[in-house]
């Protein structure tokens, strides 16, 4: 729930340290030192605003009457700045000692929970937000970090609790959803995942992080066109809930390269209207910056300014040619413009630059096999694969290249090899069973998809697939016109499809029932007539046949009827 654009953290070098206070009541507790990053890395402004910081609070810890809720106060407040600075250990030294100070304060607690979990100290981050959650029970932030926490840790069921308490808190119904989607993709149960995320997006339209991890429960789920769909809008706003520690922190910094700062913070917030004026803010400041270019680059792409996301990608590359992710963010957003050999160059300076970069060597094997060159992004797969042997997507890309490259049994090859890979994936099981039905090898055809229904038995698409073989195979020892029925029957119930009714009318056409096979073939027509689904002329001609007393034996639609 913390996406954004990968912008530069800067490398902490401990200089000196704030100790604690050199005078303390028998009361006050232990405090730890807090180390001061080397300002010189800043801008002036921002120099100026921590050296200001930091000298206060050496002025208050000197003084022997401070005020412990004082100093509880500027400790708070100095950790808040590196917070927003993104200085996560000094940061979480101050606020540290703001607790010890101020054990009751929530805000400190919350703060110092953020920053441990950004730091990946999951055991003190879960700690930090248990104690403010004793203090504020009904803290939306506080109750979905510490789920976020849970996740992150691999506590499975404790973020399930966490995630279905905090449903019911006021603006954290999409968050909650979100968080209990993943749980239950990591747990392979995809359509209920499928619908979390759904949930979500009809809530948050604009959340386009979710879009991804929808797009991969549908391809688990078969639902390959939903899935391009959806990978095609990807982003990276994230899912909002109420957090109002975490947005007062955009507000305390300034200067120019800060606006970077300030504008991912607002990113992260799933504020981008904010996030875009600081963006062009830190263009404005420092126009030779290439990461200001790239920060507004992405977040222009993202809200659908092609044209001037280019302009500033194409600028940050003129300062800084050899930046692979660069090219690469450049490359794919060609692609998806559809001005494939400009995209095609730039993904090959961004391997060229990276050699390991597999999601550049994907968007470039995409890209050729769009502009027709299929030897060459054959090639690209393969050295995508050598990268991520179980990339299933790409195994699935490379046999359909094989397939259009003519080389028919090293495609099949390949897609029995995505089935030992990963045995749930359903367009290997559908797609190995379509080609060997195109060489008249009925009966491997019928095996592949029982196979495929062994490995994912709720599967409707193999469901279907399966039926049409059993009740139309122009082999008489492929069909079962009887189990033809039943697993017609039972995905024609669940989805009435056009291509579902006709799959009952063959069954029965096969049953020699051409009685209920007419019916079930006029209900397909009917439907087709009011749009979608096979030419009219194939369901006539199906109908006629069964007029005729003739069985179907030609299970798809490309064959004759």
């Amino acid at each position: 729930m913390t996406a954004g654009p990968p912008l530069r953290r800067l490398t902490l070098l401990v200089t000196a340290v704030l100790a604690a206070p050199a005078v303390a009541s028998p009361a006050s507790p232990e405090l730890v030192p807090v180390p001061s990053p080397a300002l010189e890395r800043f801008d002036e402004a921002v120099r100026a605003q921590l050296e200001e910081h930091l000298a206060l609070l050496e002025e208050l810890r000197a003084r022997p009457d401070v005020e412990r809720a004082t100093l509880a106060q500027e400790y708070g407040k100095l950790g808040r700045l590196f917070l927003a600075y993104e200085l996560l250990e000094p940061a979480v030294a101050a606020l540290e000692n703001a607790r010890r100070l101020a054990p009751e304060n929530g805000e400190w607690l919350y703060l110092l929970g953020y920053a441990q979990q950004q730091r990946g100290a999951l055991e003190e981050a879960a700690a930090a937000l248990r104690a403010q959650l004793e203090r504020e029970p009904q803290d939306v932030a506080g109750r979905l970090r510490l789920a976020e926490v849970a996740l992150e840790a691999g506590r499975v069921e404790a973020a399930r609790a966490l995630f279905e308490a905090a449903r019911e808190l006021p603006g954290a119904a999409a968050a909650a959803r979100y968080g209990l989607g993943r749980l239950a993709a990591l747990a392979g149960r995809y359509d209920e995942a499928a619908a979390h995320f759904e949930a979500v997006l009809a809530a948050q339209d604009d959340a386009s992080s979710v879009r991804y991890p929808l797009a991969l429960a549908y391809r688990e789920l078969g639902r390959l066109a939903e899935a391009r769909r959806e990978l095609a809008r990807r982003g990276q706003t994230p899912v909002r809930f109420p957090d109002p520690r975490l947005e007062g922190l955009a507000k305390l910094t300034t200067g120019a390269t800060t606006h970077l700062y300030r504008g991912g913070l607002a990113l992260r917030l799933g504020r981008r209207d904010v996030a875009r004026r600081h963006f062009e803010r830190a263009v404005e400041l420092d126009p030779r910056d290439p990461e200001a270019h790239r920060a507004l680059a992405f977040l222009l792409a993202e809200s659908g300014d092609a044209a001037g996301a280019l302009e500033h990608f194409r600028r940050a590359i003129a300062l800084d040619p050899g930046n692979a992710l660069l090219r690469y963010n450049a490359g794919t957003l060609l692609m998806q413009r559809g001005d494939l050999a400009a995209a095609v160059e730039q993904l090959r300076a961004a391997v060229r630059e990276a050699p390991s970069f597999a999601e550049a060597w994907l968007n470039l094997a995409s890209s050729l096999a769009r502009s027709g060159k299929r030897q060459e992004a054959l090639a690209a797969y393969e050295r995508l694969l050598e990268l991520e042997p179980e990339n299933v997507a790409a195994h699935l890309i490379r046999a359909r290249l094989l397939l259009r490259l003519e080389r028919t049994q090293a495609a099949l090859d390949e897609l029995a090899r995505i089935v030992e890979l990963a045995p749930r994936t359903v367009p290997a099981y559908l797609r190995r069973a379509e080609i060997l039905l195109r060489l008249e090898r009925d009966r491997e055809a019928r095996e592949v998809l029982e196979a495929g229904l062994r490995a994912v038995p709720e599967s409707g698409e193999l469901s279907h697939a399966l039926a049409r073989i059993l009740a139309a195979s122009p082999l008489a020892e492929v069909r079962d016109g009887e189990r033809a029925l039943a697993l017609a029957r039972q995905v024609a119930d669940a989805r009435p499809s056009v291509e579902h009714l006709e799959t009952v009318a063959m069954a029965y056409a096969e049953l020699g029932q051409y009685d209920r096979a007419l019916s079930w073939q006029e209900r397909a027509i009917a439907r087709a007539r009011r749009g979608g689904g096979p030419p009219l002329t194939l369901l006539e001609a199906r109908r006629d046949r069964y007029r005729r007393g003739e069985p179907c034996r030609a299970p798809w639609r490309r064959q004759a009827p």
